[in-house]
C-alpha cells in the first residue's frame, strides 16, 4: 500500500503521505485529496482563455451569422447618452429581436486609451452562474438598466458596443457567441 502511495505522490496536486491511525484515516484524506485533485483539474478545463481584443473600429456589420443550431436575430434598437460624465449614473437601453436559448445584453465601454469596461443586463444576465437567461423563439427582449462610468476609465472621444451574447452550455465545450451588436460613439467626460 505504501508503495502505492508513494506512486502517486504528487506536490503540486496535494496528495500526500502521512501517519494514519487507521484506514478509515487513510480513505478520508485519499477522498479528499482525490477531490481536491479532480475539483482543481475541472476549474482549470473551463477556465476561459484569454481572447484577442476586437479592433470595433474596423466591424462595420450590426449582424454575425452563426450556425443553425445558435440563435439568429438583431439588436434593432440601442440607446445610450452621447455624453456621459464619469462617477455619474447613466441609463442604457436595448431591444432584441429574433431566437435565442440563454442569451443576454451586455454594454461594453472602451474608452479614449483602450480600457473596456462591461456593464451586463441585469435581467437577462446570471452573474452567479455566468450564463444568459433569455429564452426566445422569434420574439424581442428590450431592457433598460443603470451603469455608472468609473473615474478609471479615462475622458474623451469613446465606443459604446452592445452585444446580445448566446451561451451554449452542453457538455463537452461551453462556449459564449456574439449573435449580434451595435456600435455608436460617445464622450466621457
Amino acid at each position: 500500500m505504501e508503495s502505492f502511495l508513494n506512486e502517486i505522490k504528487h506536490p503540486k496536486e496535494g496528495i500526500t503521505i502521512s501517519e494514519f491511525r487507521n484506514v478509515v484515516e487513510l480513505q478520508e484524506q485519499f477522498i479528499s485529496s482525490l477531490a481536491h485533485l479532480l475539483t482543481r483539474k475541472f476549474k482549470e478545463t473551463f477556465r476561459p482563455k484569454k481572447s484577442q481584443p476586437i479592433e470595433l473600429e474596423q466591424i462595420e456589420n450590426s449582424r454575425i451569422y452563426s450556425d443553425t443550431n445558435l440563435g439568429t436575430g438583431l439588436i434593432s434598437e440601442f440607446s445610450i447618452p452621447n455624453t456621459s460624465s464619469r462617477g455619474e449614473k447613466h441609463t442604457v437601453s436595448a431591444k432584441f429581436e429574433g431566437s435565442t436559448k440563454s442569451g443576454f445584453l451586455d454594454l461594453m465601454i472602451k474608452d479614449s486609451k483602450g480600457k473596456n469596461l462591461w456593464f451586463p443586463d441585469h435581467i437577462g444576465w446570471d452573474p452567479v452562474n455566468d450564463e444568459g437567461k433569455i429564452i426566445l423563439n422569434n420574439d424581442s427582449y428590450s431592457n433598460s438598466w443603470d451603469f455608472i462610468i468609473p473615474q478609471s476609465l479615462s475622458v474623451g472621444n469613446s465606443i459604446a458596443f452592445m452585444g446580445f451574447y448566446e451561451d451554449t452550455l452542453s457538455l463537452p465545450t461551453r462556449n459564449r457567441r456574439l449573435i449580434s451588436y451595435q456600435i455608436k460613439n460617445i464622450t466621457i467626460i
